[in-house]
């Protein structure tokens, strides 16, 4: 017999003698102790293996996870598209292993028996639901409308860099305005239907949604004076004046009216473009005033994957991020529900 043969048998016989010792020295409430047989020994070996096992498979669900919502994974298994679908959109999930197949299931949390609570915290954690999901559609109208915004107004930004050095047109957008500007036709950068950018020709009655039919038939007079000017090439109003000092500039404009009526030749800069609308939320004030429903609508905003649970000391709602410990705390159930189950588990990561 080798060395590491002796070692590796002392080594299993100690392990096997303390577990024995354990096992021999546990009194039942009646007094009588657990008799130690192999079979007892292999059971609690195999048990071993198997919380091995799932701790591993739930590690490596973790960190895939964790990876696709970072953007640097994209996951192809059902569980993982599922997994990211529900921490993009902001809705609970729980992570767990199939008894049948031995791999990773994702269950919306809205979907489950919630079969780790009794029904006082069923109810708790259903309602909170309902809350949170109010509370996911107004944050996420408020960073929709906040989206669109910085998009029209970075666009603003890039067209003032090539109007103010020369760069190129890379945007069908930016070719159209190229034109547009080149012609001295008014236009005004914003946003179509779809939230993708666009140039409003005022020469072609395009002035806005947010512009009132009133406005818009004062500004279709005063466009039509400017298209008379332009072909004449007299310039007698002082707006006139002031819109064709900036097409000499090869500057981009359009016209407005302020509140008193007066004609405005204003730029497309960000904030000229930007309309009263995307300045202020849809919802100021979202409601919530919670600590559970401030941290799972941060979870929400930032695409992390989380979950509802129960503090087992306050007995209230809490919003935990679905981490490898709190996944393999999870499915051991809260400690009246926990059993040494001893069956097969197989890897879908082998």
């Amino acid at each position: 017999m080798t060395t590491s043969a002796v070692t590796s048998t002392a080594i299993g016989t100690g392990v096997a003698n303390m577990i024995a010792k354990s096992l021999s020295s546990d009194s039942t409430s009646t007094g009588l102790t657990k008799e130690v047989t192999k079979e007892s020994l292999d059971a609690i070996i195999n048990q071993g293996k198997i919380e091995a096992s799932k701790t591993s498979i739930y590690t490596n669900a973790a960190t895939r996870i964790a990876a696709m919502t970072a953007g640097t994974y994209t996951g192809t298994a059902d569980w993982e598209v599922s997994a990211s679908y529900l921490a993009k959109t902001g809705q609970p999930f729980f992570v767990s292993i199939d008894s049948s197949t031995g791999g990773v299931t994702v269950t919306r949390e809205r979907d489950s028996d919630l079969e780790n609570y009794n029904q006082a915290q069923k109810d708790r954690l259903t309602a909170a639901m309902d809350q949170l999901d109010q509370l996911v559609v107004k944050q996420n109208a408020n960073l929709t409308n906040e989206a669109l915004k910085t998009k029209l107004q970075t666009a603003a930004d890039d067209y003032q860099q090539i109007e103010n050095y020369g760069g190129a047109a890379t945007e069908s957008w930016q070719y159209a305005a190229n034109v547009m500007r080149s012609n001295m036709v008014p236009f005004k950068l914003a946003l179509d239907a779809d939230g993708n950018v666009t140039t409003l020709d005022q020469t072609k009655g395009q002035y806005g949604d947010d512009v009132d039919a009133v406005k818009k038939l004062k500004l279709q007079n005063i466009v039509s004076q400017w298209q008379d000017a332009v072909s004449t090439g007299i310039y007698t109003e002082l707006w006139q004046v002031e819109a064709k000092s900036a097409a000499d500039l090869g500057d981009s404009f359009y016209f407005d009216l302020d509140n008193a009526g007066n004609i405005k030749v204003q730029s497309n800069t960000a904030d000229n473009v930007t309309p009263d609308f995307l300045n202020e939320d849809p919802y100021p004030k979202l409601g919530a005033d919670a600590q559970w429903q401030k941290d799972a609508l941060a979870f929400a905003k930032a695409g992390t994957a989380f979950y509802l649970d129960i503090d087992p000391q306050t007995q209230g709602i809490v919003a935990k991020e679905l981490t490898a410990q709190n996944i393999i705390t999870w499915n051991k159930g809260p400690a009246w529900q926990q059993t040494d189950q001893v069956g097969a588990i197989v890897s879908m990561f082998a």
